[in-house]
């Protein structure tokens, strides 16, 4: 059996159904836990703990949003590594959150499209007291996302191309492009961190290689773009952006994948490359 939780914050995938989770780790059972935001601002305990003390270490209380964030996702990955979750999946949203996103929900249907949960376990939805609670809106995100992974994957198998990428590479714009202006069946699939630690093709993609098409972007453009996006975050930064872009580009050539970069290329550029690349006929309307 396979288990997906999807929380707003580090913390509750543990303190919720830590001890649920560890026996079912125990059973020999995968477990997947998604998390939307960095939590930084909510229960940081080791910090609330020294702010209350009447001398408190400055060095401490000092801390800003990233530290205590980062601190955050320490705690977590070692609680995970003692429970036995398996997979973390730090989507690292800002935690003002306060109502559903429709890219959020992209983001979790994705993550629910790649793993494919047999459960997901979530906050209860219908709190009447607290509908704009974070935990809230994480369940209601994830309802929406479990519907659109259902239509997610049925679009891989109509497509006549799949584009894959980081994310922010180019992939959905050049996807719409290709449907109105040529009639080419279009979707997208965004490779993450977990493709390339299991230096792999995810499940979802092997079956259709033949109509796969990869485009990249430079590290340093995609760095402007994402922070434009989160800034201050993970996903954002200088580092993680030169770490996908050459792991995806590693697992692009190791798997054949014809690809293209994005950076200085034009949309109808990129277009005319993979329907002469992937022999795809056009449809000019």
């Amino acid at each position: 059996m396979k288990l997906m939780t999807i929380y707003a914050h580090p913390a509750d995938t543990i303190t919720n159904c830590g001890g649920a989770l560890a026996r079912h780790a125990d059973a020999g059972d995968e477990i997947v836990a998604v998390i939307l935001t960095h939590g930084g601002r909510i229960h940081p305990n080791a910090y609330a703990e020294e702010w209350r003390k009447e001398h408190p270490d400055e060095q401490v209380v000092s801390s800003g949003l990233a530290e205590i964030a980062g601190n955050k996702r320490r705690e977590l990955e070692r609680a995970a590594e003692i429970i036995g979750i398996r997979d973390l999946v730090l989507l690292d949203h800002d935690d003002t959150m306060s109502t559903v996103h429709e890219d959020v929900v992209g983001e979790v249907a994705e993550q629910i499209a790649l793993h494919a949960p047999d459960v997901v376990i979530a906050d209860y939805p219908a709190n009447a007291v607290m509908s704009q609670s974070s935990h809230t809106i994480a369940t209601m995100t994830a309802l929406a996302a479990i519907d659109r992974a259902a239509t997610y994957l049925k679009n891989l198998e109509s497509a006549d191309v799949i584009l894959i990428g980081v994310s922010r590479s180019g992939k959905t714009p050049t996807s719409l492009y290709l449907a109105m202006q040529h009639g080419i069946k279009a979707a997208n699939y965004p490779l993450i961190p977990e493709d390339f630690e299991r230096m792999k093709l995810p499940e979802a993609l092997r079956q259709h290689k033949s109509k796969l098409f990869g485009l990249t972007i430079a590290p340093e453009r995609l760095h402007e773009i994402r922070k434009e996006r989160r800034p201050n975050s993970t996903y954002a930064a200088a580092d993680n952006c030169r770490y996908e872009v050459e792991e995806a580009e590693k697992l692009m050539r190791r798997e054949g994948i014809h690809s293209i970069n994005s950076t200085t290329k034009s949309i109808e550029e990129i277009a005319t490359t993979i329907l002469r690349e992937l022999r795809i006929h056009r449809q000019v309307y």
